[in-house]
């Protein structure tokens, strides 16, 4: 039986190989561990879940979101003035936020109170589920995606390693954020694009899309993914259930005459924080405020000129264009499913080093991705290890609550001299993984057939 499946331009032919017991049925015993498995990740989110990360700052922000979908439709979503009135995310986290905004309104308060809300930490739990529940689902899914690859008990550590990931924990449990939600989607979305699955890749990464933009930079990789597996045809079924989807997703805006609105949501993004970096360790943050160590916020307008009179803007969007060729051409000669998919993280956090506007956080979906390509074979397993620790420091060096605890014992410039610490580290990181993935793209790994 063929057990890798990887065919076209620039592929190395197939590998065969039988179907190892790794690939049969989950036994009885199996099905109980990972059972267990999911209950020990949230067990250790939930109990995390109550504390209060970003509770003044972006949980207000979605708390107000809540509120004004739920009160007002999803159409009305971008419509006022951010943040109370405006919402700066794509809508479908917005329809979860309704959902539960739906549940506060009938069994808590009808009123559906600002300021009950806004003081409520049950009402932040309640957020923090919609990612917590495909937090679960991301740690199921890899370890299924992997047990015929590394076994089962090397599929259940996989799943493990990124259930119990102190940094996917900080900011899914901690923070609250959506990222685990996108992460699913589009992970299972480049799933099914290399299972030959285009109709329900296409409307997956629809859902990616339209929950976190930072996507859409994918999407080129993803095509070329989607072409080398399925073809033209595949492209096209792809597109069509993208599009399918995506006129699913904006539908209430349509109806009530919103579109207008939505389409501004691009721009509004783009001018909430159109700085160089917005604390993320990238190369912006370590070139830029390397002098501004002082500054409150330590940050520049990315828009300012720089080299050759190109603003940080427009040179950040040259370099990673620059990294998507080099992206493509590598998955053009990746020899697996394992190599397309640690591309695919590679590129995730390429996005994150060079273009601006970044925030602490934006480097999360190269960690689900690097998980999904495997974290038990050649240098992944250092690769995630290295950026877990990268991404934990750059979210605890500027937590509000830990930020302050930081000051009275380093002071303002220490805490920003370990940022910038932590930026050198993800250059030399990337630098680094750039060389050991180009060497390894020829090997091959004995993938699972696509079912």
């Amino acid at each position: 039986m063929e057990a890798e499946g990887w065919r076209g331009r620039g592929s190395r032919g197939a590998v065969t190989a039988p179907l190892t017991p790794a690939g049969r049925r989950l036994t009885a015993t199996q099905k109980v561990l990972i059972v267990l498995a999911i209950a020990l990740v949230a067990a250790v989110s939930w109990a995390i879940a109550p504390l209060q990360g970003y509770e003044f700052d972006d949980m207000q922000h979605y708390k107000r979101w809540l509120l004004l979908v739920t009160s007002e439709g999803i159409s009305s979503a971008y419509s006022g003035e951010y943040p109370q009135s405006y919402a700066i995310y794509p809508p479908v986290f917005l329809y979860l936020l309704r959902l539960i905004g739906l549940g506060w309104g009938a069994f808590v308060d009808p009123t559906l109170g600002q300021q009950a809300a806004l003081a409520s930490n049950a009402l932040s739990i309640a957020i923090k589920s919609s990612g917590l529940v495909f937090h679960g689902l991301l740690t199921l899914a890899l370890i299924l995606m992997h047990r015929r690859v590394y076994g089962f008990r090397g599929a259940l550590v996989t799943g493990l390693l990124y259930g119990l990931n102190p940094a996917i924990l900080f900011d899914v449990a901690y923070w609250g954020h959506p990222d685990a939600i996108q992460g699913f989607f589009l992970l299972a979305g480049l799933a099914a694009m290399d299972g030959s699955r285009p109709l329900v890749g296409g409307a997956l990464l629809g859902l990616a899309a339209w929950t976190k933009p930072q996507t859409w930079a994918l999407l080129p990789l993803a095509a070329a993914l989607t072409w080398r597996r399925s073809r033209q045809g595949g492209v096209v079924k792809a597109g069509a259930a993208f599009a399918g989807l995506s006129a699913l997703v904006v539908s209430p805006f349509w109806r009530h005459g919103t579109l207008p609105d939505l389409a501004t949501l691009p721009e509004r993004i783009a001018s909430v924080m159109p700085f160089t970096s917005v604390y993320g360790s990238n190369l912006w943050w370590l070139l830029v405020s390397w002098g501004r160590l002082e500054a409150d916020p330590p940050w520049l307008p990315d828009g300012d000129p720089w080299i050759a009179g190109l603003s940080y803007a427009n040179w950040g969007y040259l370099l990673f264009g620059g990294l998507m060729l080099g992206g493509l051409w590598a998955l053009s000669r990746a020899a697996s499913r394992g190599m397309a998919l640690e591309v695919f993280a590679f590129i995730a956090f390429g996005f994150f080093m060079v273009v601006t506007k970044v925030h602490e956080n934006h480097a999360f979906q190269a960690l689900v991705l690097l998980a999904g390509a495997g974290l038990l074979r050649s240098h992944r397993l250092v690769i995630y290890g290295v950026l877990s620790l990268t991404l934990l420091a750059n979210m605890a060096l500027f937590t509000p609550d830990i930020h302050r605890a930081l000051l009275p014992a380093i002071g303002r410039s220490g805490v920003m001299v370990a940022s910038m610490v932590n930026a050198a580290a993800n250059l030399g990181l990337i630098a680094v993984w750039a060389a050991l993935m180009v060497r390894s793209l020829g090997m091959r790994e004995s993938d699972p057939t696509p079912t």
